[in-house]
């Protein structure tokens, strides 16, 4: 199987759930995973995960999480060719690459959740595309109404939320 990006929530975001990366690449190399890489230091692991499955992956990647910091991660898995579908669906790929977020989804999202948030009125621009959810936020993040909306309950899964200049960065990598 060619490389997989294990994507982790909530690491190193806030000061929270401190994780360093190159201890996390070094157990995973442990645990028998090859060519393990990271980008920036939010939770982006690139690895060949040989024959584990991608459920296998994101266990094994969340017990990593869980013996070096302590706390277990939710991890989202998908593979190169999944990376580059979704880099090829966002509806904004003009936008600057800091103002268009994917939230990586877990499962498939509610389709009550997709409506509502779709139905969004305000200066965001909201797409769901599969298990994704691409927001555009024109106007930033920091005082953004949207970014306070409960999306993982609406949506009735977890997720994770990667900025478009990230995830052209890791279809870079599982592409290498």
């Amino acid at each position: 199987m060619s490389a997989v990006a294990a994507l982790l929530k909530g690491v190193n975001v806030g000061g929270a759930h401190l994780v360093r990366m190159a201890d996390l690449r070094a157990r995973l190399e442990a645990d028998g995973f090859a060519a393990v890489r990271t980008l920036l230091q939010s939770g982006n692991v690139v690895l060949e995960p040989g024959d584990r499955s991608p459920a296998a992956v994101a266990e094994a990647v969340a017990r990593a999480v869980e013996a070096l910091a302590g706390f277990r991660p939710e991890v989202i898995v998908r593979d190169g060719a999944e990376l580059a579908a979704t880099l090829a669906r966002v509806p904004w790929p003009d936008a600057p690459g800091n103002r268009v977020l994917v939230t990586f989804l877990a499962g498939d999202p509610d389709p009550e959740g997709v409506r509502t948030l779709e139905d969004w009125s305000g200066p965001e621009q909201v797409r769901v595309i599969g298990r994704e959810l691409h927001v555009r936020y024109d106007e930033g993040m920091a005082r953004s109404e949207f970014a306070k909306r409960p999306v993982e309950r609406l949506l009735r899964t977890a997720g994770t939320a990667r900025n478009l200049n990230t995830l052209r960065k890791l279809v870079e990598i599982t592409a290498a």
